[in-house]
């Protein structure tokens, strides 16, 4: 998707359909500003902000479909620059309190192999894909009590082997400094906790 005509375009229609054009600005700096890509993003990240536009909408209707169509071609810049779906783990949706991966297909299990990114269990990316969309992402969320700790924790997504699995235990660090890990060992009880 080198061309993105469409996309100017879609932004400058969009502006002539909200309320405030100010935040369609906003959207299109973040994504071909300078800071771009950051680990701010996710895979659905173009769909998720592209909808934040609803509730500034003047007509709903013609520009729920603009916005629609702009998210999916955000997702497509997405994808042009790494980003990829199901790069978590079994073991790493379990610890953000989701009950699984949600895998319904391929020839694996994960159940039976919880520290494989999902997408490489599944087929569905590579492990060359999975590492750099993980480098991208870089963070998850998790359930404190799973590191003995108190609340909502961010989570440092760690290297993957070439077989696509993690490489020890989940680390938490401080939001506010990714260097600082504070917990690097699950408690005895944790989901797949590593023996």
């Amino acid at each position: 998707m080198e061309d993105y005509t469409q996309i100017n375009r879609l932004f400058d229609d969009l502006r002539g359909l909200v309320t405030d054009p100010l935040q369609v600005d906003a959207l299109e700096g973040k994504y071909f500003g300078e800071g771009f890509p950051t680990h701010e993003f996710s895979y659905m990240s173009g769909m998720t902000d592209a909808l934040d536009l609803v509730k500034i909408l003047k007509d709903r209707p013609k520009g729920f479909d603009t916005i629609k169509e702009l998210g999916d071609k955000l997702i497509e810049v997405l994808v042009e620059r790494g980003y990829r779906q199901d790069i978590l783990t079994q073991q790493e949706h379990v610890l953000g309190g989701s009950s699984g991966s949600g895998i319904g297909h391929g020839t694996l299990n994960p159940h039976e192999h919880p520290y494989a990114v999902g997408g490489v269990l599944s087929g569905d990316i590579t492990v060359g894909e999975a590492r750099v969309a993980r480098a991208l992402e870089m963070y998850s969320g998790g359930i404190g009590k799973h590191w003995g700790l108190d609340g909502w924790v961010t989570v440092l997504l760690g290297p993957i082997d070439d077989q696509g699995n993690t490489m020890g235990e989940p680390k938490v660090v401080d939001p506010k400094d990714n260097d600082r890990v504070t917990a690097d060992k699950l408690i005895d009880d944790a989901p797949y906790k590593q023996k």
